[in-house]
């Protein structure tokens, strides 16, 4: 390449951030493992048996997840052997949740012996006279890598069959028994009060970007009679990135938030009404479980005349300027105002009942899921644009954006860059097919 006379080397450069440009952020749970059995701590069996503490599955059940969460396997030495196990936590908690747990076939099996019936029995007690039974069908197309089949029974769907009455959970726990048809071995069992403990991974995607990144500053530390060098005891790199689009579930970028569990809710509506004859007003779908946040003004008064919330249950105690509040075991409220006051026209605010999704912030759950991040760039050249991902896989958001204003709004969040589990601070991605 040259510019004017003198030759020069090809160079790159950067193309600026388009409408398409997005970043994706990977939010990843764990599943609890507060519930957890380990099989060789059975309580009973109908044969032999072995245990290998070294023979563990893959997890089955989570991504990318750090640390041993499955343990050894327990051997049965005969086809359609039956072992016990005891969950010994409050089953009132988990009798619409999920047990899982991996099945082994015996290394003798060939492709003629399958499919493989198994049994899944749990009871109030160990002798298993009142039962729920689930039976699966596992087929070879069901083997992972490692010759384990991972399970999955959905305690709170109709069971295959029952003995006696079924399984009636109580706080004192449950007892849980296994057997196959063929030759295998049994490793993991796991607990959990719902399936919404499955819901580990969710993605956030921001777009129309303004800006990504910054510099990463780096310090220089001189010690006496050494040569100066970089300081390496870096614990994060910071990255701001700004854009204004983004997806709806943003909010749980925020490392406080997780699912809640109320599903009926409350919104802030104003309607104009007209006190009855016997001083009331009845509102169909004022939120019984909200104290407060009604507030009532007289429709036509230029004076801004609002009337006063009184906690009295008596109609007759309050004035011309109170209002107070009767909830009807119906689900309907009335509004009550001194008699004195029918006829008159008034702007009710208050909550209105509403179906909705809610997410809760609190302290306990700062690290109880783990964010990653992917940034692209786009080098451009004489030979034409290449991509670039930029791979950020322990992400901390240190800022999150809540403010709103009367102008377009953005989305900025400043993100602490850690060492992930090979000590790397992030990973640059050529795209080169």
């Amino acid at each position: 390449m040259r510019c004017g006379n003198e030759a020069v080397l090809n160079k790159i450069g950067l193309n600026p951030l388009s409408q398409t440009s997005e970043i994706d952020f990977r939010l990843r749970k764990d599943l609890p493992d507060c519930r957890t059995i380990n099989t060789r701590n059975f309580v009973a069996i109908s044969a032999g048996n072995t245990y290998n503490k070294y023979k563990k599955p893959k997890n089955a059940f989570e991504c990318d997840r750090q640390g041993c969460v499955t343990t050894g396997t327990l051997y049965m030495t005969e086809a359609a052997e039956t072992v016990t196990f005891r969950a010994m936590w409050d089953a009132t908690e988990f009798a619409d949740g999920v047990a899982t747990f991996y099945v082994l076939p015996d290394a003798s099996l060939t492709s003629a012996d399958y499919p493989i019936t198994l049994t899944f029995k749990i009871a109030a007690n160990d002798q298993f006279t009142n039962a729920d039974v689930y039976t699966v069908t596992l087929t070879e197309d069901m083997l992972e890598a490692d010759g384990y089949i991972p399970v999955q029974i959905n305690l709170g769907a109709t069971p295959t069959s029952v003995e006696g009455e079924g399984w009636e959970p109580n706080a004192t726990g449950a007892y849980i028994q296994l057997s196959a048809d063929k030759l295998a071995g049994y490793s993991s069992i796991g607990i959990y009060d719902s399936l919404d403990d499955f819901d580990l991974l969710e993605t956030v995607t921001m777009s129309c970007l303004t800006t990504v990144g910054g510099t990463f500053d780096l310090e220089v530390v001189t010690q006496q009679c050494q040569e100066a060098k970089y300081n390496d005891d870096v614990q994060t790199l910071e990255f701001p990135v700004t854009g204004t689009q983004i997806t709806p579930n943003f909010f749980n970028l925020f490392p406080m938030m997780r699912k809640g569990n109320r599903t009926v809710g409350y919104e802030m509506t104003t309607v104009t009404r007209t006190i009855g004859a016997d001083g009331k007003i009845t509102l169909a779908d004022l939120n019984q479980e909200v104290c407060g946040y009604v507030s009532v003004q007289a429709a036509d008064s230029c004076d801004v005349d609002t009337y006063l919330h009184s906690s009295s249950i008596n109609q007759a105690d309050i004035d011309d300027g109170h209002f107070l509040i009767d909830k009807k075991q119906d689900g309907t409220s009335d509004i009550v105002f001194n008699v004195s006051q029918a006829g008159q026209e008034v702007l009710v605010r208050y909550p209105r009942t509403a179906e909705i999704e809610e997410s809760v912030a609190n302290i306990d759950y700062l690290n109880s899921s783990q964010l990653s991040a992917t940034v692209p760039y786009e080098l451009k050249s004489k030979g034409g644009v290449k991509k670039v991902l930029l791979v950020f896989d322990n992400v901390f958001v240190t800022s999150f954006p809540i403010t709103i204003t009367n102008e377009e709004n953005a989305f900025a969040f400043t993100l602490a860059i850690g060492r992930d589990s090979e000590g790397n601070f992030m990973r640059v991605q050529k795209i080169i097919g």
